[in-house]
């Protein structure tokens, strides 16, 4: 077969064995004497009735929409090995129905980002490529989607355009004759591949890991006005790649502090926020961080919790169909707005500048024991706030007297060498 079209009233199930399927317009046959009607696509038309298609041997392209009715679920797969999705110009949509697509190589679309939304509901959304998933410019683009869950061999490149999106688990449809495999987060197995999202005029709620194969990079976005991503009790994870999170709003998490990661890499992270990057009691805590950057317009609760710490310059992810801006150092940029640095269990070392707006404070630590924070060549500048250095070993600077000024600011400064940051200063003592 060729080309496929289908309407009904009830559920479809459908499967092609041999050979690779198109599904798009189909011209009727028109007899004269009963005559027909051209169709497109798969279609139900009530009863909340799903559609089901399996192309078990060839890949899959649809180039006319799939619809299920009301609550009708879409589950589409193809079957034996690198046998692709392609979502070429046409939507998968159902009111609420859960859209699944289970491909055995890409799932793919020949349009460019913004052209076509390849998946529209608000229920839920599962997709799973033993290839890729979208690409630079060519986005798979959801609409309304509740929640989503994607696990690909390659790069996963994904945009909700319309509505807030949550990232965490799908229980997968599982029909009687070919079952399914539940999945959670967004997750890349093989080939340093990447995992980019961009959700362009909602809130980004992460509840489940989001983990990157090897030296692959995250790029999470929220674009429009105060739109928040919240990284609630789930981790985003790289061996060794960037992570890099870009709010148009706040950068948040609903877990206290030593809950749990929100960032763990040996790479860089890049963190720019609309508002605050996490709060007091709250923060964002990151493991092995090599280097990271962090710009908010609101405060910044930071903490490494293992291994040493750089604050310096991190050049930006620059995906072709959004780019990015190199940070460099911490900075906040309105309403004078604190800085809180805490590196847990290692040394910290800044080599950009750290700023505060206005009378917003600087307070960085280091704990355990012998923890150094050395200021080479950077400056940590507040206009009115103060400034407070807090380490368990040194604090020092490798540059010659006047050459760098390391600490500038109209308040006061606080300068503690050699003393754990767990401990908190008591009139002329420190107590834990």
């Amino acid at each position: 077969m060729n080309t496929l079209a289908a309407e009904s009233t009830g559920a479809q199930w459908l499967r092609q064995t041999s050979g690779d399927l198109i599904v798009g317009a189909v011209t009727a046959l028109k007899p004269n004497d009963v005559g027909g009607t051209d169709k497109a696509g798969l279609v139900t038309t009530a009863g909340n009735a799903p559609i089901n298609l399996d192309v078990t041997a060839g890949s899959l392209t649809v180039i006319s929409n799939i619809s299920a009715n009301g609550s009708g679920s879409i589950d589409l797969r193809t079957g034996g090995t690198n046998k692709a999705i392609a979502l070429n110009g046409a939507t998968l949509s159902s009111t609420s129905g859960q859209v699944q697509v289970l491909a055995s190589g890409d799932i793919s679309t020949s349009t460019a980002n913004g052209t076509t939304t390849e998946i529209a509901t608000s229920g839920n959304a599962l997709l799973v490529a033993g290839g890729a998933i979208g690409a630079d410019g060519q986005r798979i683009e959801t609409s309304g989607v509740n929640t989503l869950a994607a696990e690909s061999v390659g790069a996963q490149w994904l945009r909700q355009t319309s509505g807030d999106l949550i990232v965490g688990a799908v229980t997968a449809l599982k029909p009687n004759d070919v079952g399914g495999t539940d999945k959670a987060g967004l997750v890349t197995t093989a080939g340093n591949a990447p995992i980019n999202l961009d959700v362009t005029a909602g809130n980004l709620t992460v509840i489940s890991n989001i983990s990157a194969n090897g030296s692959g990079s995250i790029d999470l976005r929220t674009g429009g006005t105060n739109k928040a991503i919240a990284l609630n009790g789930a981790t985003l994870s790289s061996t060794s790649g960037q992570v890099q999170v870009l709010a148009s709003g706040d950068i948040s998490t609903s877990t206290a502090n030593g809950t749990t990661t929100e960032i763990a890499t040996s790479g860089n992270a890049l963190l720019v926020a609309g508002g605050a990057i996490g709060a007091d009691g709250r923060r964002i805590e990151t493991s092995g961080v090599n280097t990271l950057a962090a710009e908010s317009v609101g405060a910044q609760w930071l903490r490494q919790t293992s291994g040493d710490l750089i604050v310096g310059a991190v050049t930006a992810l620059k995906p072709n169909d959004v780019g990015g801006t190199d940070k460099a150092g911490l900075v906040t940029t309105a309403g004078n707005a604190p800085i809180n640095l805490d590196v847990t269990a290692g040394n910290l070392t800044v080599i950009s500048n750290i700023s505060a707006n206005g009378s917003g404070s600087i307070d960085l630590r280091t704990g355990g024991t012998n923890k150094a924070i050395a200021l080479n060549g950077a400056t940590l500048s507040s206009t009115s706030g103060q400034v407070q250095v807090l380490a368990s070993g040194d604090i020092s600077t490798s540059t010659a007297n006047g050459t760098t000024t390391e600490i500038a600011t109209s308040g006061n400064a606080l300068l503690v060498a050699g003393v754990p940051s767990a401990l908190k200063h008591s009139g002329s003592s420190w107590r834990a």
